[in-house]
């Protein structure tokens, strides 16, 4: 009985640590979720420096001549640095995407497009991604406090391509209109599409055709935290049969009274 006892505690203090690591996971995908400007009046103007780290979505269309046009659906990870807001000249907050890496399925081979030269510095940094260097803006729009057109100015590599690596020397400009930062929900799209690609020679070799870019959210927490309370409930009935099992065994019950002994034809009357 002593090990039964001991058995019980050690899977409610499971129990209770699972619940407490499904709850601060819940609690820590609520605050990623949650804006860290905005929504409201001028919220460019109070807006701190810092970072937006969240995943995205883009579909990505592609045209080789000779190859034909193609629509990647990608996703990954992209961190963007965030300067203060300002008045002077007007409401903005200057930007940097300063890493993207987006991954995906091209002609049954994996593709990659990054962006960024990996340095939250607001300004092109010398070393091995300087030509990714990628800045923004974020600007308050005339006669709606509460709205911002936000841009970047996009530099690529896509990786994996049937002609190589490839990148564009005229910048990507990815756009979107949003009301808080970080802008999930809301849709980025090139503005000046197509975009010339070029191969590592230097050669033309196709088009950038469009781009629909969508910033992700982590999971809600309550989709976390549902999955969590609904494991525990499964353990906790478990293990509650479990227990009435080991009774049943202790006591006779499932062998008619006898015990372990008429169970195993030992019995005596």
């Amino acid at each position: 009985m002593k090990m039964i006892e001991n058995g019980a505690h050690v899977r409610l203090c499971l129990q209770h640590r699972l619940l407490v690591a499904f709850t601060l996971l819940a609690i820590t995908a609520s605050l990623n979720a949650t804006p860290a400007c905005g929504p409201g009046p001028h919220w460019i103007d109070t807006c701190p420096a810092g970072f937006d780290d969240f995943n995205s979505s883009a579909q990505v269309g592609l045209n080789f001549p000779g190859l034909g046009a193609f629509t990647l659906n990608l996703t990954g990870p992209l961190l963007i640095f965030r300067g203060p807001g300002t008045t002077v000249p007007d409401h903005h907050i200057d930007t940097e995407m300063v890493s993207m890496n987006l991954t995906g399925i091209f002609m049954g081979n994996p593709i990659t497009l990054l962006a960024g030269d990996g340095t939250a510095d607001l300004m092109r940094t010398p070393g091995p991604r300087a030509a990714l260097y990628s800045p923004g803006r974020i600007t308050e729009v005339p006669g709606d406090p509460t709205l911002a057109d936000s841009f970047f100015d996009v530099f690529f590599e896509l990786q994996g391509t049937p002609f190589g690596t490839l990148h564009n020397n005229v910048a990507h400009v990815d756009s979107g209109r949003i009301a808080f930062v970080p802008p999930f929900g809301y849709e980025y799209r090139c503005l000046n599409c197509p975009i010339p690609l070029f191969d590592p020679q230097g050669n033309l070799v196709g088009t950038v055709t469009s781009v629909v870019h969508l910033p992700i959210p982590e999971p809600n927490a309550m989709f976390l935290l549902g999955p969590g309370l609904a494991l525990i409930l499964y353990w906790r009935q478990t293990s509650t049969r479990n227990r009435n099992h080991r009774a049943e065994l202790l006591t006779g019950q499932e062998v008619g009274g006898n015990g372990f002994r008429a169970r195993f034809g030992r019995g005596t009357d």
